[in-house]
């Protein structure tokens, strides 16, 4: 689409009043559009600069995340980005997903490297400052990505007035995701695509506020919580693992077992549902409860409320786990932060059929945050059991290869 726009089409090699077009008519995401209008004319750099990219991905969540520079955690942190689930980027494919999903979310990373220099009490270099600004433009580009830096900036700079610190520095950034958010609120574009998007889906006309919540609360939660992912079902297993020795009480330990064991169960059983009459029973009746449009909540009928009440369980379950995994509570308070981001990231596909439209690629932002919350446990776990730690690696690295491979060769060259 973008390569033939610009090479040759209506738009005669123009590329701003291409992306002129675009703004007025389809999507707010000029920067995003222009980068990725110049990728698809020159592949063969794409991949070079896209591999930058990944690699910066794993260096910056090292930065944040991997003080003593552990090679076990910089090892857990190369597998969770080769082995991203290849289904987020092979619907419109690696470049346009990429540059839509994956870049903002690296650069927003990069974007907050001042304010991570302000909560460690690091002097802000000028250098890096003047990057984090031009990485924030590209990130806040992105509406969910911009959503989510704008919440974040706003806890962290009022953590930091609080605690009696100048933010002035900070104020450019704010500023900049402001201004890139109007620019996605006011774009005719996004509302000529809504009215397309509609029409596409017209069921989506016909269900209210509540059904809107409810959809995005069990299209995150059976995500999150029952379809398959190996960082998902690994953030679960470290869970365990730490609740072990860290939680004496028995009842916070079981509460805190509860993510990893529902999600083995389902994950054991949704692959056998088809050949097991057993499991047909059990656990197809409850997957057939989930639609297009979410579950098939009936007021009136409580066998219909299981998906929905188990979800809640589960994220209530993962809240009380991180709180008490987490010996800093300031940083148990924010891995509770971004895993509450990471399931918004998600939710708000419910509001808007434009973003419904976009398919599984939006859970990106929601895999990301689960790497990051696993790269905060794992650090308690390289405090207390080193051992236990290196057993983790040494399943997850030759995992993450396998899948990695399976996910190349799947790859439409």
């Amino acid at each position: 689409m973008f390569l033939k726009a610009i090479s040759g089409g209506e738009f005669k090699n123009r590329l701003f009043p291409y992306l002129a077009y675009r703004y007025n008519n389809w999507s707010s995401r000029v920067v995003i559009e222009m980068w990725i209008t110049f990728a698809v004319q020159h592949f063969v750099l794409w991949k070079i600069l896209n591999s930058f990219v990944m690699t910066g991905l794993v260096y910056i969540l090292n930065v944040y995340f991997n003080k003593k520079r552990s090679i076990n955690v910089l090892l857990i942190t190369i597998v969770s980005v080769i082995a991203m689930p290849n289904r987020f980027v092979f619907e419109p494919g690696w470049v346009a997903d990429t540059g839509n999903y994956l870049w903002p979310i690296t650069f927003a990373l990069f974007a907050f490297f001042p304010f991570y220099q302000k909560l460690t009490k690091q002097k802000i270099n000028p250098y890096s400052y003047v990057l984090s600004l031009l990485a924030l433009i590209f990130a806040s580009n992105q509406e969910q990505v911009g959503i989510c830096v704008f919440a974040l900036m706003i806890l962290i700079i009022g953590y930091l007035v609080v605690n009696g610190e100048k933010v002035w520095i900070l104020m450019p950034s704010w500023i900049i995701n402001i201004c890139l958010l109007l620019v996605t609120v006011l774009s005719p574009g996004n509302k000529v695509r809504y009215n397309i998007e509609l029409h596409r889906f017209p069921e989506y006309g016909q269900i209210g506020l509540l059904k809107k919540l409810e959809v995005g609360f069990s299209s995150s939660g059976i995500e999150l919580f029952l379809n398959f992912n190996i960082i998902v079902w690994l953030l679960f297993v470290v869970m365990v693992l730490l609740a072990r020795y860290k939680i004496k009480d028995r009842m916070l330990k079981m509460i805190t077992y509860m993510p990893f064991i529902t999600s083995s169960i389902f994950y054991v059983f949704s692959m056998h549902r088809d050949s097991h009459g057993w499991t047909d029973n059990i656990v197809n009746n409850f997957f057939i409860q989930f639609t297009s449009l979410g579950t098939k909540l009936s007021i009136s009928n409580t066998i219909t409320w299981a998906p929905d009440f188990l979800i809640l369980i589960l994220i209530i379950s993962l809240v009380v786990g991180l709180w008490n995994l987490i010996d800093d509570k300031r940083k148990a308070i924010f891995a509770i932060v971004i895993s509450a981001m990471g399931f918004l990231s998600k939710f708000v596909m419910a509001f808007s059929p434009t973003v419904w439209a976009s398919g599984i690629r939006v859970d990106m932002i929601l895999y990301f945050s689960v790497v990051i919350v696993l790269l905060m446990l794992l650090k308690e776990y390289e405090t207390d059991n080193k051992k236990g730690l290196d057993l983790i690696v040494n399943f997850m690295v030759p995992a993450g290869i396998i899948i990695n491979i399976i996910y190349i060769t799947a790859m439409p060259w």
